[in-house]
């Protein structure tokens, strides 16, 4: 007898999965000093509805990065996203990826993508499958040009994309 789980299930581990990357993400990225201000929130924003958002804030509740609470926030459009630390933007928004790219040039925003080639079209990490993996990508030119910088340890497990 073999069971098989329903693909919702695996569909709400898929967004479990990308909730940790997301928050993991954050303890290995340094943010220039004037973006902490009295150690203010990380303030984490999900752009449009996605399912991932409430996973965000069960998983970062009573989690500190660097002595930083976090808080998760829904960003409705682009324009809103200057406000946040992290912007994850869900595969069914990229196309707003290079609006939101033109609205937070040079701030220090750290920008994470679910989809094909999105490390290429402006995001500074993107998540995609590799078989029944979830592995991650990132742009380091997107990083430096946003004046993040990711530790070296983050740059070894990921792909590099210019």
């Amino acid at each position: 007898m073999t069971l098989a789980a329903p693909a919702w299930c695996a569909v709400e581990i898929d967004n479990e999965v990308k909730a940790a990357f997301i928050i993991r993400f954050t303890e290995f990225i340094d943010w220039p000093e004037r973006n902490d201000p009295g150690r203010q929130p990380l303030i984490v924003c999900v752009l449009g509805d996605h399912p991932v958002e409430p996973i965000l804030a069960r998983l970062t509740q009573g989690y500190t990065v660097r002595g930083r609470t976090i808080d998760i926030r829904h960003v409705a459009n682009v324009e809103s996203a200057g406000a946040c630390d992290v912007v994850f933007v869900p595969d069914t928004r990229s196309a707003q990826l290079p609006a939101l790219s033109r609205a937070l040039h040079a701030l220090p925003v750290l920008v994470i993508t679910n989809g094909p080639g999105l490390a290429t079209a402006g995001s500074a990490i993107n998540l995609f499958r590799e078989g029944s993996r979830l592995r991650f990508e990132i742009n380091p030119g997107v990083l430096e040009a946003a004046g993040l910088k990711a530790s070296s340890r983050l740059l070894k497990l990921a792909v590099i994309r210019e």
